[in-house]
């Protein structure tokens, strides 16, 4: 049997869950920084490592954007009928992923030189070694997405939320073990056993997998690929916000030395408070959403606001803290061993500009859960590509002028534009936030900012003691003025 919990107590265990995982994320990127810093060989393994992870990230939010919604529906008609539409899923994104994964070790070496024209030979040949052992991550991690789906759609979220800790874990142990022997060969083995390990743990614990995993039923798969003909626009639109880190790797290869790895550790270091508001937040309250828009509207207005509130409320704090204190973040995480002072300075700028468009990402990917539900795909292809098309344009146009700093520019942009097109949309058939509560966050911000400017000379003492200090002031002084919005938006969220 899956165990269920209410919103309130999976908000709690998957968020617990995703800050021990991002601090484990913490440790695991420290540790690369400490072994290879900004130099060629991070920028390697980084180009390498994008080509899977664009694969099996748009098959994941392919199969979550479709098949979750589609699942949760007819469970709740036909719990049968929903065992056997996910079993023919498995086995068609199973047959789906194999084929690209023969494809990524055939053609690892033309995809290498297309992301990263700006390698020498040599470099290309390292690249495409590590992807060749880095593809059969595709596989394992489609593997991972479908059981999550299984858990989700049973509104049981512990195994999925345990299972990047593990993955996180291992990968953490198994860098420190091997790179003596296979130096950075040892960071793509890390990483495909933390993938194995987190698909096993989840599989492991599926109750009845016979249900899920029986024999291969040729009927069902056929019906399985007309269910995905709709998914064209989410396809699109998944590529099209990978092609955002593609192009900031092809724009980077073009710099000095370092770009690519610089790059990545601001936006790994942006991601770690996105994932711990941002997962909890969207995983736990898509299956409530779509059950929400299939029997009650009211219902379904309040929770979509909530859920954009619970968003506002906690990225606003935490981006305060990331701006003004981007380089002790860097430091305190990063500066080790062959990540030095220049390199700390390279990336703190990059993570303030990726830091600007920290609400627009979480809110972004937000609104997607809507469109998801109400099966308007394509408004979700159309938005994504114009944002792709302006990152691109912002990519070229900014990054001989300011370097890094303009791709992560170009990047906060093209998410700005796609949160506030979303957010209109979406504001036309719901109401979403209320001119009061917007005011008291501007309030907020300026009264934070000012205080921090004013008192920040007489407590910059270390990384950690002025972290620590910006943070209590500014989660202070925010909850002091926002203090009854985040209390009603909490007894909502436990009365669920």
């Amino acid at each position: 049997m899956f165990r269920r919990h209410s919103l309130f107590q999976a908000f709690g265990l998957v968020a617990s869950l995703s800050i021990v995982s991002k601090l484990l994320g913490f440790v695991r990127e420290a540790i690369i920084a400490n072994y290879f810093g900004t130099s060629i060989a991070a920028d390697l393994f980084y180009v390498a490592f994008i080509i899977p992870t664009i694969a099996f990230t748009v098959i994941g939010s392919t199969a979550r954007g479709r098949v979750l919604p589609l699942t949760i529906e007819n469970m709740q008609q036909s719990p049968d009928q929903a065992h056997k539409i996910l079993q023919g899923f498995i086995q068609l994104f199973l047959i789906i992923a194999c084929i690209i994964t023969v494809f990524i070790l055939v053609g690892s070496q033309p995809l290498i030189q297309i992301i990263a024209p700006g390698f020498s030979n040599s470099e290309i040949r390292s690249a495409t070694y590590l992807t060749s052992i880095l593809s059969p991550l595709v596989i394992i991690l489609t593997m991972a997405s479908i059981s999550q789906i299984i858990y989700h759609a049973h509104e049981s979220f512990t195994i999925p939320a345990v299972g990047p800790v593990v993955n996180n874990f291992l990968v953490i142990l198994m860098i420190m073990l091997l790179h003596p022997y296979l130096g950075l060969y040892s960071l793509a083995v890390s990483v495909l056993i933390g993938g194995i390990s987190q698909f096993a743990i989840q599989w492991i614990n599926i109750p009845n997998k016979r249900l899920y995993f029986r024999k291969w039923d040729k009927q069902q798969l056929v019906s399985s690929f007309k269910l995905l003909k709709p998914m064209v626009p989410i396809l699109i639109a998944t590529l099209a916000l990978q092609l955002n880190t593609l192009i900031d790797r092809l724009v980077a290869s073009f710099l000095e030395e370092g770009s690519i790895a610089a790059l990545n550790y601001s936006y790994r270091l942006l991601w770690i408070p996105l994932s711990i508001l941002l997962i909890p937040i969207t995983t736990i309250i898509f299956p409530k959403l779509t059950q929400a828009f299939q029997h009650n509207q009211a219902n379904y207005e309040t929770f979509i606001a909530t859920g954009f509130k619970l968003i506002l409320l906690t990225s606003i704090p935490f981006m305060i803290v990331m701006l003004f204190d981007a380089s002790h973040l860097v430091s305190m995480v990063y500066e080790r061993g062959a990540f030095d002072a220049k390199a700390t300075e390279r990336t703190s700028y990059a993570f303030i500009f990726y830091t600007l468009g920290l609400l627009f990402i979480a809110l972004r990917e937000y609104f997607t859960q809507h469109f998801y539900i109400v099966k308007d795909y394509k408004t979700i292809a159309q938005v994504s590509v114009i944002g792709v098309l302006i990152n691109i344009l912002g990519s070229i146009c900014l990054a001989p002028i300011l370097s890094i700093n303009g791709i992560a520019l170009a990047t906060t942009l093209s998410m700005l534009f796609q949160a506030s097109y979303f957010y209109y949309l979406i504001s036309r058939g719901y109401g979403l936030l209320n001119w009061p509560i917007l005011i008291r966050v501007v309030l907020s911000f300026i009264i934070i900012t000012f205080v921090i400017y004013l008192t920040r000379p007489y407590y910059q003492n270390g990384d950690f003691i002025t972290i620590s200090i910006t943070s209590v002031i500014t989660f202070a002084l925010f909850y002091g003025v926002m203090k009854q919005t985040i209390h009603k938006t909490w007894h909502y969220l436990k009365g669920l």
